[in-house]
């Protein structure tokens, strides 16, 4: 049987610096090589964890390596772009999350 894989967004993967330990618990547990995060959410991870919640660039570097070494990170090309536009059209999603979705 195939393991389901689990799309991280980057909401998710901030929960590993919250203070919610039920969540940042849950996430640990998932973090697991069949799962999968785009480029665009280590991007969005970078941002809000450098800018709102003010990691070291060590500790961002860390999460980074652990990030890129058990995930199957996607990277955003024109197939996938045209595929998260059909995703936003269709579905009604956000521009950004589309992306991610079609990733």
């Amino acid at each position: 049987m195939n393991a389901k894989k689990i799309f991280f967004d980057t909401n998710t993967l901030l929960y590993l610096l919250s203070s919610d330990d039920k969540k940042a618990d849950w996430v640990s547990k998932n973090l697991q090589q069949h799962n999968v995060i785009s480029v665009q959410v280590l991007s969005e991870f970078t941002s809000a964890s450098l800018r709102k919640i003010k990691i070291s660039n060590t500790e961002l570097d860390e999460f980074l390596d652990l990030f890129t070494s058990i995930f199957n990170v996607r990277s955003l090309d024109i197939d996938t772009f045209e595929t998260g536009l059909m995703v936003s059209r269709r579905y009604g999603y956000q521009h950004y999350d589309s992306m991610i979705i079609a990733a």
